[in-house]
């Protein structure tokens, strides 16, 4: 029995309705998927940049010291201000801004001062923080899937004295560096540590 022209209507309308509502639910997915990416690959981005920063800052004071080294008493040999690598010849002033600032929060790395001359060959040089995020935990990893989706990490960059950086998960605050590098390094230079974990976790 063939539908009346009304009926073929209401069908054809529904079919038209089924169609848009496909279509808006096809393109929310894809933009949920679109958006998940963008933002992993943002913060990808952003550790990459922060990796560097980190890695130029600390080989600036190698190269201070060195040439403190070759040139000066030794006594004389100590960690640098950033301003005295800018007014020894090693950064200038503008990469100086460009690296000194972490690109996901805008605000200056953590800068660990020891009271002593750099050491990068030293036993303890690969566990000594001279340089990590201002902000604990800044950086966000996530181990996703095919849509983007998937459990989330903190990540906290640390320059060592040795010249590497690495990624540290899960910190809550700045203690927990002191807490994790603190038995392999001298006392004074876990003295030093602890003031300057203390003073940033009471920012």
């Amino acid at each position: 029995m063939e539908l009346s022209c009304k009926q073929q209507g209401k069908k054809s309308t529904a079919k038209r309705r089924l169609a848009v509502v496909v279509l808006i639910l096809a393109s929310s997915f894809v933009c949920v998927i679109a958006i998940n990416y963008y933002k992993l690959i943002r913060e990808r981005l952003n550790v990459s940049i922060c990796n560097s920063n980190l890695k130029q800052l600390a080989n600036g004071l190698h190269v201070y010291q060195l040439d403190l080294k070759d040139g000066e008493n030794e006594s004389s040999r100590h960690f640098p201000s950033f301003q005295e690598l800018v007014e020894y010849g090693v950064l200038d002033n503008d990469t100086l801004r460009e690296l000194e600032y972490c690109p996901k929060t805008h605000t200056k790395y953590i800068y660990v001062q020891y009271e002593r001359a750099v050491n990068p060959d030293s036993a303890a040089a690969r566990n000594t923080p001279v340089l990590f995020d201002s902000v604990i935990g800044c950086h966000k990893h996530r181990n996703a899937n095919f849509f983007g989706v998937g459990t989330e990490n903190s990540w906290t960059l640390i320059a060592f004295e040795a010249g590497q950086v690495s990624v540290v998960e899960n910190l809550i605050c700045f203690k927990d560096i002191y807490d994790k590098y603190a038995p392999f390094m001298s006392k004074d230079d876990a003295v030093v540590l602890r003031k300057c974990c203390e003073a940033a976790d009471n920012k």
